[in-house]
């Protein structure tokens, strides 16, 4: 995936483009509103106040706009204005590509609506003069203009797993990247995204990347690029490099960690040297030389590859050199066992006696917790242990004791809380539906919990918990103890 990063120097213009480019543009760019209410990750039976997200949107197709996946992500209702209509056109995402943070939204937009051509690729040059241009909520049609910065690949969004930019250093006076089109001369070569909180600087998802994502055409999801499976790190040291027997200094980057799923996830292992992938030579930093973009990492060659491809890669492992298949894979974030996208969707949990399950996942660990905001220690080391492991028929959750809900039935234990749940007598946790037939089941009364960390034993009545439920319920205004989203 390539993404370029601008300086942004907003200032309004007149008359920047062909003045008919710009009239046609205004018939293109739209307004996107999107309306949230998202569920409280901290009180799982709780949601949030209502609340709103703008950006832009470009048309497409026949009543088709491309917007940012972050405008739109977990939506309850999303709107798109044309210009100043009192009433906005509903809209529904048909396609929404986390790792690319494209959507892809459809609805009935006005006769006088207009697609923009979308080219196959973006000519520009570093340093090239660029113009983006948004509408405001009263349908205000303005424009600005930015600068390509020199290109990086160390930056990511805020809200998304695992994407790299191009990133430059300068900063600009107002922040950018809510969907703005961006154009180098007449041509659209991509769209705005935002980069870190507090960095005034844009960043663009170009053009190569949307058709990658999505087919224009058909209005649907692209045949899906492959993803990377596998971490590298910089492989510098002469020691290292010459009992690996690797002569040039310069050629060469260490496989570190290698993921449950993606690219690679099968045929690599951690400690082999990558030399060579899909015919470029990988440097120490597991950089490549790009014919048009020049030096880039090495994840971008899986976006250029497609899930049936199998990539020529030249290894040393254990000392000795090899030619392998290097395996390709998508990645599916349902399949992890600690899940990367679940913002916007309610957590599962289960109640009894006051004490609250709910499994692991990014979305609780940044949830505000009675607004600490600060995930334990505990939590911390499971979540680098397993990341980017993925699910098995043994391990479907990591369970948390999220918190115990005051009340006599657990006086003595209402400061547990933000502890894993490791075992359930004696024997492995599979999974929160795990716990939940345990604690159903009228065969035994006690039974004890192992906590992380070191396996604390904690010993509760199924019984007395239980009875103590109506009146929990009654007292926090739950209204069901327990919520999952498929039978477990």
């Amino acid at each position: 995936m390539k993404f370029y990063s601008a300086l942004a120097v907003f200032t309004l213009l007149a008359g920047a483009l062909a003045a008919e480019v710009r009239d046609e543009l205004q018939h293109s760019i739209v307004r996107v509103t999107a309306s949230f209410q998202n569920p409280d990750y901290f009180h799982p039976w709780k949601w949030g106040t209502p609340i709103q997200k703008s950006g832009q949107g470009l048309v497409v197709g026949r009543d088709l706009v491309i917007t940012l996946a972050s405008t739109v992500t977990q939506a309850n209702l999303v709107e798109v204005r044309l210009g100043a209509e009192p009433i906005a056109a509903n809209f529904i995402p048909v396609l929404i590509d986390y790792d690319r943070n494209l959507a892809l939204l459809r609805g009935v937009l006005p006769p006088e609506a207009k697609p923009c051509p979308v080219p196959r690729q973006s000519h520009f040059s570093l340093s090239a003069p660029l113009r983006f241009f948004w509408k405001t909520d009263r349908g205000r049609f303005l424009e600005g203009t930015a600068a390509l910065d020199r290109a990086d690949s160390d930056v990511q969004p805020p809200s998304f797993q695992g994407q790299l930019f191009f990133a430059g250093t300068s900063k600009s006076s107002i922040r950018g990247g809510f969907g703005e089109p961006v154009f180098a001369g007449d041509e659209f070569i991509g769209i705005a995204t935002r980069g870190e909180e507090g960095n005034a600087d844009f960043f663009i998802i170009p053009v190569e990347v949307i058709h990658r994502s999505v087919d224009l055409e058909k209005g649907a999801a692209a045949p899906t690029t492959a993803m990377g499976g596998f971490s590298v790190l910089p492989c510098t040291q002469p020691y290292l490099r010459k009992k690996l027997g690797v002569q040039d200094g310069r050629l060469g980057c260490l496989v570190g960690e290698v993921f449950g799923q993606g690219a690679g996830s099968q045929s690599l292992k951690t400690g082999d040297l990558i030399l060579n992938l899909a015919g470029r030579p990988l440097d120490a930093w597991g950089r490549y030389e790009h014919p048009l973009y020049g030096t880039l990492s090495y994840v971008h060659l899986f976006s250029e590859a497609r899930l049936d491809d199998a990539l020529d890669t030249e290894i040393i492992r254990a000392g000795q050199r090899q030619k392998i298949k290097l395996d390709l894979s998508a990645i599916r974030d349902d399949q992890w066992l600690v899940p990367h996208y679940r913002e916007g969707e309610p957590s599962e949990y289960f109640i009894r006696g006051g004490f609250v399950f709910q499994p692991l996942s990014m979305a609780y660990l940044q949830a505000d917790g009675d607004g600490e905001g600060k995930a334990s220690d505990t939590l911390l080391m499971v979540l680098e242990k397993n990341r980017y492991k993925v699910k098995d028929a043994e391990h479907r959750d990591i369970v948390v004791l999220s918190q115990a809900l005051s009340h006599p039935v657990n006086r003595g234990l209402q400061d547990l809380g933000q502890l894993v749940v490791s075992s359930v007598d004696g024997k492995p946790l599979r999974g929160l539906g795990h716990l939940k037939q345990v604690f159903d089941n009228p065969e035994q009364d006690v039974i004890r919990l192992g906590l992380l960390p070191g396996d604390m034993p904690l010993l509760l009545s199924k019984s007395r918990l239980k009875e103590a439920d109506p009146e929990i319920k009654t007292l926090y205004d739950i209204l069901s103890l327990e919520y999952f989203r498929e039978e477990k």
